[in-house]
């Protein structure tokens, strides 16, 4: 009679336990996809104002290359915003890249 009480228990237990792991591998599932959501929609931003300041900064590079003779404060001018909007580009970039990884 002990041993079937404690057979019942046992299985019990057991079936509790699946329940509760089951339980939060589908609520980690299930935050793990909102989190990529949030992500994908967050790094679609930050490619679209990435973007546009792109396209300002190249507007503000071509105006300075139309121009026949730069001071030296304009080519010291045009150097850096070439130089810093291609870094930020390779950086943010790669800071995509790791996250997608991140996320798979």
């Amino acid at each position: 009679m002990d041993y079937q009480i404690s057979l019942c228990i046992f299985i019990a237990s057991m079936a509790i336990m699946v329940l509760v792991t089951v339980s939060y591998v589908f609520k980690i599932a299930k935050s793990k996809l909102k989190i990529k959501k949030e992500t994908d929609e967050a790094l679609a931003e930050l490619a679209g104002s990435f973007k546009g300041l792109r396209e300002e900064i190249e507007k503000q590079v071509e105006a300075l290359e139309k121009k026949e003779t730069l001071s030296l404060q304009e080519h010291m001018s045009y150097e850096k915003l070439k130089r810093l909007l291609d870094d930020s580009e390779f950086r943010i970039d790669k800071e995509i890249k790791d996250i997608k990884r991140e996320l798979k």
